[in-house]
């Protein structure tokens, strides 16, 4: 039986690739274009402290996130940019993060250049443009 399966396994495969069929895997990933914000850097040097986070994109259009992130919540980044990025162009994002207080911990704007995500494989859905930046 295992020699069937194995056979089986072998046939599909060559089949696949002779019909130049494009072959896809079941990962998933994020399927929504945007900028991925990873804070964790700031969480770290002031543990136990609420914090508030926003976060602005822009290309030709702007779009912010704003979130107030309790201590000890487990997040650590922020998706900004959603109806913003949509391909290759440059972003910039603007990042900003105060104390409960208002204080400016971060206050910093990069410019980025989204890269196209297909975590399933070339030419396989999801298709997804996204930039990270790290916040210090």
């Amino acid at each position: 039986m295992k020699g069937l399966l194995t056979l089986g396994i072998a046939c599909t495969a060559l089949l696949t690739a002779c019909s130049g069929a494009v072959v896809c895997s079941a990962v998933g990933g994020p399927s929504v274009s945007g900028v991925i914000v990873d804070y964790h850097a700031v969480l770290a040097r002031h543990p136990g402290r609420p914090l508030v986070v926003r976060v602005c994109v822009r290309t030709t259009d702007q779009a912010c996130v704003h979130r107030r992130v309790q201590p000890h919540s487990g997040s650590g980044s922020i998706f900004a940019g959603r109806g913003i990025v949509s391909d290759a162009t440059p972003a910039e994002v603007q990042v900003r993060i105060t104390d409960a207080t208002g204080h400016a911990l971060v206050d910093e704007s990069t410019t980025v250049t989204p890269h196209l995500s297909e975590v399933n494989g070339p030419d396989c859905p999801p298709h997804a443009w996204i930039a990270r930046v790290t916040a210090a």
